[in-house]
């Protein structure tokens, strides 16, 4: 069991031998997939390939599928979004990055009214509390962090022995502790929502922490937005996800720029009139990493990113308006 939803349903990989019943499922047109969990887990390439087989196919819950209609669907959907953003202002906020997952993928908290209420619930937490010889997966806890010793809201991700892992709800880093550094959380303090949220450099990809330069990627986002002041605009959500273009406010550093021009991310497609003079600048720095063969075009262009999503795609736009820089930023 790898976690367990609001409603009390364990989530987890079933395998029947060596194979994957998920896979199975998707491949046989049984079942389809949830864009964002998949992109959270590691097999996220498997379930997409047995997806489209199945599509191809017109496999059982495939049967009625029509490319071209679908297609039709798209561009229409893509239409009216583009219509809601018009007039909408840019959701711009200070942020603190807080946790690291790839070039690409990391957590922040929105500096805000609800930041400042953690700081009280912090204190809280360093007040003892009843011991928990059993803690249930998906339930809210008082972990004490390994690193400092301090105390931290945690949800448990899953039991192994006498250990178990928790995800610090706050912050986004996750770690394997012994049962004794887990106690009883109380319910007024696990009220707040979890202030730690995932995001993702709006128009950009990153080689994978596997791939040739991914560690670079990542390590370079960690110094650029670790411990400093970061303002972010939220060009667009999906779901629970925030796709931001990221400023470095003290020496000015357009951090999605940053990575670009050093050869460590390039530029998905995308769609939507309303992001064309940020997308103009992201092609500069792109066209001149290529040529300095920087990064991941050391040995020229990689590899074709024809089967890339256009993007936006059913995501919830934060605003039209676009200009290189924050609202309010000179």
């Amino acid at each position: 069991m790898l976690d367990q939803d609001k409603a009390g349903n364990f989530i987890g990989n079933l395998w029947i031998g060596r194979y994957n019943l998920s896979t199975q499922l998707l491949e046989e047109g049984l079942a389809t997939s949830n864009r964002i969990a998949v992109k959270e887990s590691e097999y996220m390439r498997e379930y997409q390939t047995a997806e489209e087989q199945a599509k191809r196919g017109r496999k059982h819950l495939w049967k009625d599928y029509d490319p071209v209609a679908e297609e039709a669907k798209r561009k229409a959907r893509e239409a009216e979004r583009e219509k809601e953003f018009q007039g909408k202002p840019r959701e711009m906020v200070d942020v603190q990055v807080t946790e690291i997952l790839s070039g690409n993928q990391f957590y922040v908290q929105i500096v805000g009214p609800d930041a400042q209420k953690l700081e009280e619930i912090m204190k809280e937490l360093e007040k003892s509390t009843e011991s928990v010889s059993a803690p249930a997966p998906g339930s809210l806890y008082r972990v004490q962090f390994t690193e400092d010793d301090k105390f931290y809201r945690a949800k448990v991700v899953k039991i192994q022995g006498n250990e178990a892992e928790v995800k610090y709800i706050d912050y986004g880093n996750t770690e394997r502790v012994p049962f004794s550094r887990i106690t009883k959380l109380e319910a007024a303090l696990g009220a707040l929502a979890p202030q730690a949220q995932l995001a993702q450099l709006a128009f950009l990809r990153t080689p994978t922490l596997s791939e040739d330069f991914g560690g670079d990627s990542a390590d370079y986002l960690r110094e650029l937005v670790l411990d400093r002041a970061i303002q972010a605009n939220v060009e667009y959500k999906d779901n629970d996800v925030l796709f931001l273009t990221l400023y470095e406010t003290e020496e000015d550093i357009f951090v999605n720029s940053a990575l670009v021009s050093a050869g460590l991310a390039r530029l998905e497609k995308v769609r939507g009139r309303q992001f064309e003079s940020l997308i103009e600048k992201l092609k500069i720095d792109e066209k001149t990493a290529r040529q300095q063969h920087n990064g991941i075009w050391q040995y020229g262009d990689v590899d074709s990113d024809d089967d890339e999503p256009l993007r936006p795609q059913k995501r919830t736009p934060a605003g039209a308006k676009q200009s290189g820089k924050p609202a309010g930023k000179k």
